[in-house]
């Protein structure tokens, strides 16, 4: 059988997996940062619209959309740390890499796709892609921890 990413059967389907995380990551990072505006979850949860938002003070709209876009940054950069991470330490099997994985995934998965869609969004379908993105960064850990270890 040919090898395809590494000998390892799970440290395969973990940089698959991690892989999937990572175009998540890129792709609604980049909507975020070239957007920079409301989504249509904020839209439906406060009720305002960013033009609304700037009628009442435009300065207000701007800071907004510089959250905005800088989570999306942040977002890009997650995901390029994931596919570098699932495509060198993982691939050879390094324990800094499970570990920075760990860590990347607790700060911005725990509090973005739990705690921030638990207040925000009550019950929204995007909960379905969150909680799936989240539940296959866990299982990438769960899967390659025996290989790094």
């Amino acid at each position: 059988m040919a090898k395809l990413l590494t000998k390892s059967r799970r440290l395969n389907a973990a940089i698959v997996l991690l892989s999937i995380c990572s175009a998540w990551y890129l792709f609604a990072g980049a909507v975020y940062a070239i957007e920079g505006t409301f989504m249509f979850y904020h839209v439906e949860f406060t009720g305002l619209t960013a033009a609304d938002v700037s009628a009442y003070s435009a300065k207000l709209m701007t800071l907004f959309s510089v959250i905005i876009r800088l989570w999306g940054f942040l977002w890009i950069g997650t995901g390029l740390a994931l596919v570098f991470v699932a495509f060198t330490a993982l691939r050879q099997a390094q324990k800094w890499g499970w570990n920075l994985s760990l860590i990347l995934g607790f700060f911005i998965n725990i509090p973005a796709h739990i705690f921030y869609t638990a207040y925000v969004f009550a019950f929204h379908p995007m909960y379905i892609l969150l909680y799936t993105v989240t539940i296959l960064w866990i299982a990438a850990l769960v899967v390659s921890y025996r290989e790094v270890a």
